[in-house]
């Protein structure tokens, strides 16, 4: 008569993984490891084409910030932008990572920021 129906922790939904708790911290860990596959590809590949001019540079900070946006505005009541940029509840973490960063974290430049190093990354990623 009846069907059991497994339970599972998370489901990805048009790539987006939501939990049980709607945390989505899933999602954003996946989402910054994609993001960096992909800019790490697109770096590797620059030499191979005369180096990385700024045109080139601008197509990798885009392909990572699409990357790094996608789905933002259907899983979150407030915007990334919010979130990363103004919400007080994420303020500590943002000073620190601001501090270890040695700049101001904006929308304008926080694909490059994490794109100019390993730590640099590392600093923004922590605070997703």
């Amino acid at each position: 008569m009846g069907t059991s129906i497994e339970t599972k922790p998370e489901i990805k939904y048009l790539g987006v993984f939501i939990d049980q708790g709607t945390t989505l911290k899933k999602h954003i860990v996946n989402t910054c490891k994609k993001a960096e596959a992909s800019a790490t590809a697109l770096i590797r590949l620059m030499p191979k084409l005369d180096g990385p001019t700024s045109a080139k540079r601008r197509l990798l900070s885009t392909v990572t910030h699409s990357i790094m946006l996608y789905a933002a505005p259907s899983w979150s009541e407030d915007s990334v932008e919010h979130t990363f940029f103004i919400c007080t509840r994420w303020q500590e973490q943002r000073n620190k990572a601001e501090q270890l960063i040695g700049n101001t974290l904006t929308t304008q430049n926080i694909v490059q920021l994490m794109l100019e190093s390993d730590r640099t990354w590392s600093c923004v990623s922590e605070l997703a």
